[in-house]
C-alpha cells in the first residue's frame, strides 16, 4: 500500500489542533491545580480537550480512509 501523504492544510490543521490540545491541556492542568479535579470550568476545560483530542482522531483516520 502507498502512503499518501498529508496536505500542506492538512498539515496545517493537524499542528493548529495539536497546539490547541498542548494549550488546552496546560489550561485544564492549572485549573485542576486551583480549583479541584471536580470543578465546573476544570470540566468544561477537559470536555474541550476531548473534543479537540476527537478532532485529531478524525482526521488521522479520513487520512487512513483516503489511502485506502
Amino acid at each position: 500500500m502507498v502512503r499518501r501523504m498529508f496536505t500542506n492544510q492538512t498539515k496545517l490543521d493537524r499542528e493548529t489542533i495539536i497546539l490547541s490540545i498542548v494549550n488546552k491541556r496546560t489550561e485544564m492542568l492549572k485549573l485542576a491545580e486551583t480549583n479541584g479535579l471536580c470543578c465546573d470550568d476544570t470540566i468544561r476545560c477537559s470536555q474541550e480537550l476531548d473534543s479537540l483530542l476527537n478532532n485529531l482522531s478524525k482526521l488521522y483516520a479520513e487520512n487512513l480512509e483516503q489511502d485506502k
